[in-house]
């Protein structure tokens, strides 16, 4: 027994080292963005857990690790049935549990990549959730204009409606991110890749109300970035949120929506108007056009949907 518990520790604490080992792969030769690295880390430690405490894992004579496949497709299930996760989470677990793998077949602490069959599922596209004009002018309407509070809130909306911009986008905006004689905003997404974004006139108008008569007032000590809290720290990505959710349900909107919601209107509201998809690509930050081809599929299902509404033999 006491042999057993010697090997159990071993087996943990090679873990954690490849967890540790793994991060810095992830940061430094993947680069990342924080959240991504987050997610992949929480899912792989979830997965070192499950392998601890099933004694499954292997340690060969010359020190490498071996993993059955059948041992992860239990591991799969699980999350399906011990964690009720949905398809997509299962398929980000998947893609993590590759990449985990990959790197330890790289570095020669794998005996054989066990991934290589295990398959990805099929998923069902889902749609996101996209607001009319409408919907956002009532949003608009509602933020109350006389505090300094809700100048920054108009001025944040009008950026992530009018340039789809990422919440974790706009959270990191820096004073001197925007250039105001061209009237472009620099901005810095996944893997730091800059692109410069056309400001439109009420994202302007807005942004310069925010620096005249909002910031000052919440501003307590010198900060480089554009959004901040009444405490006069940075906005945080919960705090956008919230504000967005509390925006929505006092506007009437009963569905669901996020930061997120105005950047899919942004780009759905630009295909509907004719706007070249590899244009909204490139405004977006997508790395490739399929990911942005999602919202031409917005696009047919309201076609399709003004047809059936409207049509005299629906």
């Amino acid at each position: 027994m006491k042999v057993q518990n010697t090997e159990n520790l071993k087996s943990q604490e090679k873990l954690q080292f490849f967890l540790q080992e793994y991060e810095v792969y992830l940061k430094i030769d993947k680069q990342l963005s924080p959240l991504t690295i987050a997610a992949y880390l929480h899912d792989v430690s979830r997965y070192f857990h499950y392998l601890s405490k099933a004694q499954a894992l292997e340690i060969t004579s010359g020190g490498k690790i071996k993993v059955k496949g059948e041992v992860i497709q239990a591991y799969l299930k699980t999350l399906a049935t011990d964690y009720d996760l949905s398809e997509l989470t299962v398929a980000r677990n998947i893609s993590a549990l590759r990449s985990l793998h990959h790197f330890l077949e790289q570095e020669n602490y794998l005996e054989y990549n066990p991934m290589l069959f295990i398959d990805m599922p099929k998923l069902h596209p889902k749609l996101p959730t996209v607001l009319t004009v409408e919907e956002i002018n009532q949003i608009f309407e509602v933020i109350e204009m006389n505090t300094p509070l809700g100048i920054r809130n108009r001025a944040m909306l009008e950026l992530l409606y009018g340039c789809g911009l990422r919440v974790s986008e706009l959270v990191q905006i820096k004073l001197g991110d925007i250039i105001w004689e061209e009237e472009y905003i620099c901005i810095r997404g996944k893997r730091d890749k800059e692109r410069l974004i056309p400001l439109g006139k009420p994202a302007i108008f807005w942004l310069q109300q925010y620096q005249q008569h909002g910031r000052p007032l919440l501003l307590k000590e010198d900060s480089v970035y554009m959004f901040l809290n009444r405490r006069g720290n940075r906005l945080t990505r919960n705090m956008v949120f919230i504000i967005v959710k509390e925006l929505a349900l006092k506007a009437g909107i009963r569905h669901s929506i996020s930061p997120h919601t105005f950047r899919h209107s942004f780009a759905t509201h630009l295909l509907e108007g004719g706007a070249d998809l590899k244009a909204v690509q490139d405004l977006l930050g997508h790395e490739s056009i399929v990911t942005t081809e999602i919202y031409l599929h917005v696009d047919r299902f309201y076609l399709k949907e003004v047809l059936q509404t409207f049509h005299p033999r629906k």
